[in-house]
């Protein structure tokens, strides 16, 4: 297969030299290379569509789709006819018109082929031919796509049918994809019936692919089909209660490809067998270590004994696994050129990125995939911001990136929830077909079509929620998008754009209803504890739940509300109900409560809203939602020491607490040498590794290379680490500890600040619980002429000016907001500080840098320039 792949790239240039001919199709302009052709004028057809006799049901079947859009778009009944092809819209594969002799032009390598198709219009009429049944289908889609036809996100809202009475066309594209296998599927599934509209916008965007690429979990799988081998042989298996295999075992090995051969006997018509372990860890097995280098040899070693008997037995069965978790490491071991390797993009181990991986394991023979997370519904909530799929750029230079080093193959895991995902997934869909395709003009084009002339402030909306934009769920957030969604409809009263901004409404009435859940005094957490989740599902004696509890709070509301709006596809109900683990979630508290059906389920209900009920979602959310009342204020990251020279005292020494996962200090050094400082943490629980690693940058580096690297384990104990520097001035020091939680103790005379900024989202802790427990304490500094000290919090804390007096003090109830704090006259050019605080404290009206004293504190050149001029005066 690796061979078909390579080869696969022949012949690019040929196609992307009728992207040109596609794109002037879209603009109205007639085709270098092909005649512009007449399908309709003024509302009467010009053309039959045309099937061979043999035509199969499933190519008739496209054809009398295509009449039918056909007869939607021009408004005129097309007729589907027999025919040789040389005369109408010709629809089918080469075989059934050989007259017209394409079959050498259809000459892609395998799979490639299997997805190819030519669209080209002549004098006489237009070819929609394809190499097989499905490239048939996709063939269809691409034609009305390029008659304006759109199917932008799942349900009738977005599909967007034009009316054009005078029809014309001039196309000469021969497509094959870039992507094999294109494939977004929901974790934790979906209702049965919102399935079908999923499975129509696959087919209408050329989602899926001729390959169904398998590789999921399946270790458990051979176990439990061959439990009564694995009961007479237990050293198949590295322990008792192991799911992991011994793979040194020629026993084990025979019998796994005994049962992939078994498999494929059973069913022919399968590409792929999976042979990737299962989930999590337990790959402690004696004696491997001295047989294999690590562990992803030991997967590929099984892999490669299956793939090598398919091939011995059949021609094109193939063999997928993961680069995953524990086995995400390149292997030493080559690969068969018949395994399919996704390479995971999150979940992996190593000093490895993505790309490094992808690099890694293609050296080693690997047929590539990627098997990337869009989102994941129970860490991301389908609020705005939070997901992968939230930002259509980064989809974008992925999906290119990835290609380019080698990947065919895409499995992305996402949600039901289009609202804040949806175009992200139909940016993918349309980049997997095609790597090259214009991006700017995919986006232009969904909200001219979608929104018309509702265009600008739905542009506004989608970047509010973009993910590069890094939304705060806050009454401002909410506030903005009803703001938008307002001016929106003041814009149109076209039925298909209200529809639209509906569904949008009720994304933004959902996210409004999961805020409420945190200002109830619920603390959120991305990924709570397993622990707690059983705690929440037994009964006061202890026993798990059988039945559902129902309690009438913030969750029933949110679920409640996510059930009766699952048609809209703007937010992924069903993993929401599943698992409610998160951002205050409580109830209901069984297992299956999400299985109990529509009239036993209080919570359930699929009566649609109003348009009268959907306009007061807008009208009391922009009353309940204030925005805003102050100016963000951009600075440099150029920072210098500010105490001496704009004369700053602090009053008290302040107090930062423990960070944990991903943190950065800037520190200024007076002369190149050595940085010493003491590393205690662990106070937490977390994950991999139980040690904080660093890295120090110089700033004045001009080749941006890491100065320094150190580690310290997160045993709580003082641990001193020395990281040198030949530079001196600014630097940063970038720690990661995998969530244990660490603290440093800095030398005396260290000049060390924290970046708290809208874009750096600087969350700190605090530390301790009940009486024992203490927020944080930190100053910043308030710039001469500054009106308002303006920016977003959460939890609670207090704020003081310059001379400690209270200015301010956020909730105790946890709401998080935007807050505006006027400085009166006389507070400005003076060091303010949060005391007592714990979350976030990000600043937008002043330079967003933290420190415990005045001298520790590192300020925007520019800034401290402007205000030691006026000290002076």
């Amino acid at each position: 297969m690796a061979e078909q792949l390579e080869s696969g790239n022949e012949g690019i240039v040929k196609r992307r030299q009728a992207i040109l001919a596609g794109l002037l199709v879209l603009l109205g302009s007639t085709s270098l290379w092909a005649a512009s052709t007449s399908l309709a004028a003024e509302g009467k057809p010009c053309l039959r569509i045309v099937i061979a006799g043999s035509a199969s049901p499933r190519v008739a079947a496209a054809a009398g789709t295509l009449a039918d859009y056909l007869g939607r778009i021009a408004g005129a009944p097309f007729e589907v006819v027999r025919g040789d092809g040389r005369e109408g819209i010709a629809v089918g594969l080469d075989s059934d018109f050989k007259s017209l002799k394409l079959e050498s032009q259809l000459d892609a390598p395998i799979p490639a082929r299997n997805e190819q198709y030519l669209l080209r219009s002549h004098a006489a009429g237009v070819w929609v031919v394809g190499a097989t049944e499905l490239a048939v289908e996709h063939a269809v889609w691409d034609l009305l796509h390029r008659l304006g036809y759109r199917q932008f996100f799942p349900g009738a809202h977005w599909e967007i049918v034009p009316n054009t009475p005078d029809l014309r066309l001039a196309v000469d594209a021969n497509e094959r994809p870039d992507y094999y296998s294109r494939k977004i599927w929901y974790g934790f599934h979906d209702w049965s019936d919102m399935m079908p509209a999923k499975r129509a916008w696959d087919a209408r965007n050329r989602m899926g692919g001729s390959i169904d690429l398998q590789s999921g979990h399946a270790y458990a799988g051979i176990i439990s089909a061959n439990q009564s081998e694995f009961d007479r042989h237990p050293e198949y298996l590295c322990s008792a209660k192991s799911s992991k295999l011994r793979i040194s075992n020629p026993g084990l090995r025979k019998l796994v490809v005994d049962d992939a051969l078994d498999y494929f006997d059973k069913n022919p018509d399968r590409d792929f067998i999976s042979m990737e372990p299962s989930d999590g860890g337990g790959w402690e097995c004696p004696g491997e270590e001295q047989v294999f280098s690590n562990i992803s040899d030991r997967v590929v070693t099984l892999a490669n004994a299956v793939a090598e008997a398919l091939q011995q037995r059949y021609t094109n069965k193939y063999v997928g696994i993961y680069a995953y978790f524990q086995h995400s490491p390149p292997p030493t071991l080559r690969v068969h050129s018949n395994v399919v390797v996704s390479v995971a993009t999150a979940f992996i181990q190593g000093p490895y990125t993505v790309e490094q991986l992808l690099s890694g394991w293609r050296r080693q023979g690997a047929v590539l995939g990627v098997r990337d997370y869009f989102s994941i519904t129970v860490k991301h909530k389908d609020l705005p911001g939070r997901a992968k799929a939230g930002d259509p750029g980064a989809i974008r230079d992925s999906i290119r990136r990835y290609h380019e080093l080698g990947a065919r193959f895409m499995s992305a895991e996402s949600g039901n929830g289009w609202g804040p995902l949806g175009l992200g997934h139909y940016v993918a869909a349309r980049l997997l077909w095609n790597t090259g395709e214009n991006f700017d003009a995919i986006v232009d084009d969904f909200f001219q079509k979608a929104f018309g002339p509702a265009e600008a402030p739905m542009r506004v909306f989608y970047r509010l929620i973009d993910r590069s934009s890094k939304p705060l769920l806050s009454q401002h957030l909410v506030g903005s998008l009803y703001r938008q969604l307002e001016a929106a409809r003041r814009l149109t009263r076209d039925p298909g754009i209200r529809s639209r901004l509906d569904d949008l409404t009720l994304y933004t009435r959902y996210v409004e209803l999961l805020r409420t859940i945190k200002d109830e005094g619920a603390e959120a957490v991305s990924e709570p504890s397993p622990d707690d989740v059983l705690a929440l599902l037994k009964d006061d004696n202890g026993s798990i739940l059988k039945e559902p509890v129902y309690k009438a709070d913030g969750t029933e509301r949110v679920l409640s509300f996510a059930y009766r709006i699952r048609g809209t596809h703007m937010v992924h109900s069903l993993a929401l109900w599943r698992d409610t683990r998160g951002f205050g979630f409580r109830s209901p508290v069984s297992i299956e409560s999400w299985s109990v059906p529509e009239g036993k389920n209080p919570w359930k209900s699929s009566k649609p809203f109003t348009p009268e009920e959907v306009e007061s979602f807008i009208r009391e959310g922009i009353a309940a939602n204030p925005v805003a009342g102050f100016t963000p204020v951009s600075f440099s990251e150029d920072l210098v020491p500010a105490a001496s020279r704009l004369r700053l005292k602090s009053r008290i020494a302040g107090y930062q607490g423990p960070m944990c996962w991903r943190f950065a200090y800037y520190v200024w050094l007076e002369e190149p040498g050595t940085l010493r400082i003491a590393v205690s943490g662990g106070q937490f629980k977390g994950r991999g590794d139980p040690f904080a690693k660093m890295s120090l940058y110089a700033e004045d580096d001009p080749t941006e290379l890491v100065a320094a690297t150190a580690q310290a384990p997160l045993d709580k104990a003082s641990h001193t680490v020395e990281l040198t520097s030949a530079f001196k001035g600014l630097h940063r020091l970038e720690v990661t500890d995998g969530g244990w939680g660490f603290e440093i103790a800095w030398p005396p005379g260290a000049r060390v600040s924290i970046l708290s900024s809208y874009e750096s989202q600087t969350s700190l802790r605090g530390v301790g619980a009940g009486s024992k427990s203490r927020g944080w304490t930190l100053y910043f500094y308030v710039p001469r002429g500054t009106p308002v000290v303006g920016g977003f919090g959460e939890m609670k804390g207090k704020v003081r000016d310059g001379d400690g007096r209270m200015a301010y003090e956020f909730s105790a109830t946890n709401k998080a907001g935007y807050f505006s704090i006027p400085v009166p006259p006389g507070q400005d050019g003076k060091l303010w500080s949060f005391e007592e605080s714990r979350g976030r404290r990000l600043l937008m009206t002043v330079p967003p840098y933290l420190a415990q004293t005045a001298e520790d504190l590192l300020l925007p050149k520019e800034v401290v320039e402007a205000d030691e001029a006026r000290v002076k005066q």
